[in-house]
């Protein structure tokens, strides 16, 4: 397992507030119903995710050489790429065979 404290940077592991959804080459912001979703990568190698106001909890690894992130929550699997990470934004990349192949853009909160 790979958390935040053997990675390179530490950036990742914040509390993320999901902004835009980015599909087809477009960038579109999400609704206000959002407003109170994050993702919160823990030091641990735990994950929060708050979404339509239900709360979650499970785990993330980190691949260092793929920069995937793998987040397991209630026997779910979903694979993320990291396409931008900077102190205040960052982008994940993730294929779904409902929507197809999109990218999440959120930024940090503090």
């Amino acid at each position: 397992k790979i958390n935040c404290i053997k990675m390179e940077t530490t950036k990742f592991c914040n509390k993320w507030h999901p902004t835009h959804l980015i599909a087809n080459g477009e960038r579109q912001p999400l609704n206000n119903s959002s407003d109170g979703d994050y993702l919160w990568f823990r030091t641990d190698g735990t994950i929060e995710q708050l979404g339509d106001g239900f709360k979650q909890n499970g785990t993330w690894i980190y691949d260092t050489n793929t920069q995937n992130i793998i987040v397991s929550v209630e026997d779910i699997i979903t694979q993320y790429h990291i396409e931008h990470l900077s102190d205040t934004v960052l982008i994940i990349h993730s294929r779904n065979d409902v929507i197809g192949e999109f990218n999440f853009e959120m930024s940090r909160m503090d």
